[in-house]
């Protein structure tokens, strides 16, 4: 009996050792795999740039100039403007010119319910 124990623990130990041996190779295996990836990945991403016979991909716009100022206005009898009353609304604070909190200043006055 003590001789099967002993063979039985040789045998589980051999297998013990070749699973450890096989999950090693596997993970360095997929290691190297993902790094070798990693590496054509940056490969592609970085290529040289031509300046020539290029063409810009998005359309200048002039700046708008805005020519409100946050001069202290609270109430929409002070606006003379839906477009100031929006700048207000947006910019300055204390303003009292959205009294249904809906986003659009000076309903009755200036803006509509359209707005």
């Amino acid at each position: 009996m003590k001789g099967d124990n002993n063979f039985s623990l040789l045998v589980i130990t051999v297998v013990m050792i070749l699973g450890a041996a096989m999950a090693l190779n596997h993970y360095l295996m997929n290691n190297y795999s993902l790094e070798q990836q990693a590496n054509v990945n940056v490969e592609l991403s970085v290529r040289p740039v031509s300046l020539e016979n290029t063409q810009p991909q998005f359309k200048t716009q002039k700046l708008l100039v805005n020519s409100f100022q946050c001069l202290g206005k609270v109430h929409c009898s002070e606006m003379n403007s839906c477009q100031e009353a929006r700048f207000y609304l947006n910019n300055c604070p204390n303003v009292k010119i959205d009294g249904d909190l809906d986003g659009v200043p000076c309903e009755k006055q200036h803006c509509g319910s359209a707005y």
